[in-house]
C-alpha cells in the first residue's frame, strides 16, 4: 500500500509540475531568433530572482538564473538583466558561438551585482 502511495504522488508531480511552472512564467515572453527555433523566456523563480529559459525546437537548453562569469552565485537583479543576457546568448547560438558570457561582456551589457564588481 505504500509503495503504491508513493508512484501516486510521483505521478501527480509530473502531471502537475508543468502546469505550476507554466503558471508561474511572467507575460513578458520575449521571442528572438524563432526563423531558427530558438525562444527566450525571461522568468522569475520563486525566490524572486530573475533568469532566462532558451529552448530550442520547443526543448529546454539553458536555464539560467545566476548571473554568468560570476564567482559565487549572484542572481540576475532585474528581468532587463536577464532579457540582455539571454539576448545574448541566443545571438551567439544564432551565429555558431559557444554561448558562453565573459565578464567583459556583462560590463558592456550594464549587467552588474551587488556583491560583484568587475575588474577593468
Amino acid at each position: 500500500m505504500r509503495h503504491k502511495l508513493t508512484i501516486t504522488k510521483g505521478i501527480l508531480l509530473v502531471l502537475l509540475l508543468p502546469m505550476y511552472i507554466g503558471c508561474h512564467q511572467p507575460d513578458a515572453t520575449a521571442q528572438y531568433n524563432p526563423e531558427q527555433g530558438y525562444k527566450l523566456y525571461v522568468v522569475q523563480n520563486s525566490q524572486h530572482a530573475w533568469g532566462y529559459l532558451v529552448e530550442y525546437n520547443n526543448r529546454l537548453v539553458i536555464q539560467q538564473f545566476s548571473i554568468p562569469a560570476v564567482p559565487g552565485r549572484q542572481l540576475f537583479k532585474t528581468a532587463a538583466q536577464a532579457t540582455s543576457a539571454g539576448k545574448l546568448v541566443l545571438y551567439k547560438l544564432a551565429h555558431n558561438i559557444v554561448p558562453a558570457i565573459t565578464q567583459k561582456e556583462l560590463d558592456s551589457l550594464g549587467i552588474t551585482s551587488l556583491n560583484y564588481h568587475a575588474s577593468k
